[in-house]
């Protein structure tokens, strides 16, 4: 069972694995293959660090480490949300918008995150 909690600066590692792969997987027919091989977990690492350290709002989901995690911006608007393409079937991980506080799930059902959301596979 998975638990969403607010996210903190030592999470940043999972946020930033879980960034990267969703992309790789998600992103591979859309975005040439050098950029995607080319991405950084340790430079994503570092920004989310800072992110966070600086009151960020993000949200994981953990389950046996970090499966996901949500991005939300003012006002309450779903920024970004990316699942480990492992973890993305059967987990309950896709419900992760609607179970962050304060989030609205609406921008999922459409434009460019629905799209993504819908090519990783996430339910």
């Amino acid at each position: 069972l998975f638990q969403v909690r607010r996210a903190r600066p030592e999470h940043a590692g999972g946020i930033a694995r879980a960034w990267v792969r969703a992309w790789q997987v998600a992103y591979r027919e859309l975005v040439p293959d050098d950029f995607l091989d080319a991405l950084d977990v340790d430079e994503r690492r570092a920004l989310w660090r800072e992110r966070l350290e600086g009151g960020d709002c993000t949200f994981v989901v953990e389950d046996l480490g970090i499966a996901g995690y949500c991005r939300v911006v003012p006002p309450s608007e779903v920024a970004s949300l990316y699942v480990l393409p492992e973890r993305r079937r059967g987990g309950g991980c896709g419900r992760i918008a609607g179970a962050v506080p304060g989030a609205r799930g609406s921008p999922l059902r459409r434009g460019p995150a629905a799209r993504a959301a819908t090519r990783s596979g996430i339910r």
